[in-house]
């Protein structure tokens, strides 16, 4: 098995583990979250991931920003989030929020199955970038050794032409040397013979 097989099932399997965890979301498990005035610490967290997803330039997520994404499509919207175009900046902003302990799965699943839900979905798209980066950066990797390698070649090739070019400067120039010393030979020889005649 190839190495980029691998990563393509690493990557696809990372994919469908954030999906999965949006299995056990509804309509009406998303209505009860929004129904709280004041919800747990467990979930104003988890919501504060989605609002670094949704709204990334935001610095404070409010519940109250939270309450508004939870709408008719919020699914949907979660279901059809493209999760290629994370920047890097988001998805270590995202992880150092998964790391907390009120993002703990345990303790998010004892506190709401909605939330864990969204919670898995959330880890699971921070593991499919990291999968993504690691990617680009073998990518750039091999982009950086192909262009080594055919430096490397254009080297060889330029230092071939130089000695080739030095070389023919060479002989160049001992053939005009010759030339010269031909052309005063010949003078020495008119001037002589210009005597005698």
């Amino acid at each position: 098995m190839t190495s980029t097989s691998t990563d393509e099932e690493t990557t696809l399997a990372a994919l469908e583990a954030a999906k999965a965890g949006l299995n056990v979301l509804t309509k009406a498990s998303i209505t009860e979250i929004r129904s709280f005035a004041r919800p747990p610490k467990v979930c104003e967290t988890v919501f504060e991931g989605i609002g670094i997803l949704f709204q990334p330039s935001k610095t404070k997520f409010e519940w109250s920003d939270a309450k508004s994404l939870m709408n008719d499509h919020f699914l949907s919207r979660l279901l059809e989030f493209d999760i290629n175009n994370i920047s890097d900046m988001t998805l270590a902003r995202l992880e150092v929020l998964l790391n907390r302990d009120e993002c703990q799965l345990d303790r998010v699943k004892s506190t709401s199955l909605a939330c864990y839900g969204i919670c898995m979905w959330l880890r699971g798209i921070v593991a499919y970038g990291k999968i993504r980066q690691h990617l680009e950066q073998q990518k750039q990797i091999q982009t950086v050794n192909k262009n080594f390698v055919r430096n490397t070649v254009l080297h060889d090739q330029l230092n071939g032409y130089l000695v080739y070019t030095q070389s023919i400067s060479l002989i160049q120039i001992y053939i005009l040397n010759e030339c010269y010393e031909q052309k005063e030979f010949v003078k020495a020889l008119a001037r002589r013979y210009a005597d005698v005649f």
